[in-house]
């Protein structure tokens, strides 16, 4: 029953010969076409999100020199430069105004509170004498005051 081509008749062979003649072409040029529409597609869509990247970088850019020019003139301005003022006398005249440091409150918050805490947190331990070597004796007093002196727990000092 298998015919084979040569046993064929010439109507048969030339149909067969046109279609794989029509076919094969029409078959490269889908694939290429394909390949092509889905090249431009992907170029359509990084171009796309090339530009809404840079636009959101424009656009936080300007913020920043929003920002900037703010700060800047918040810096500027009588009512900080006043403030500042007043902030550095009242830090210079604290030890004079405070009385007594009670030194041992700070201390023991540190030794106790403080490193219990940063070692849970850290993996490892703090010497705590250490934090208070490098002070002020203004900023000894002002975090006895403050932190040692403060019955809040640790990480609540500031509802002092």
């Amino acid at each position: 029953m298998q015919q084979s081509f040569n046993d064929m008749p010439l109507a048969k062979k030339l149909t067969i010969v046109l279609l794989v003649i029509g076919i094969l072409p029409a078959t490269i040029i889908g694939a290429v076409s394909l390949f092509q529409a889905s090249s431009a597609l992907t170029e359509a869509k990084e171009g796309g999100l090339s530009a809404i990247a840079e636009l959101k970088a424009e656009g936080v850019q300007e913020y920043f020199v929003s920002i900037n020019g703010r700060l800047a003139s918040l810096a500027e301005g009588r009512i900080s430069v006043n403030t500042v003022k007043d902030f550095t006398q009242a830090y210079n005249q604290y030890l004079s105004q405070a009385g007594s440091v009670d030194s041992g409150s700070l201390s023991a918050f540190y030794n106790q509170q403080f490193a219990s805490q940063y070692k849970k947190m850290n993996g490892k331990s703090i010497n705590a004498g250490s934090l208070m070597r490098g002070l002020s004796p203004t900023a000894t007093a002002l975090q006895a005051a403050y932190i040692g002196n403060n019955s809040h727990a640790l990480g609540q000092k500031d509802k002092l």
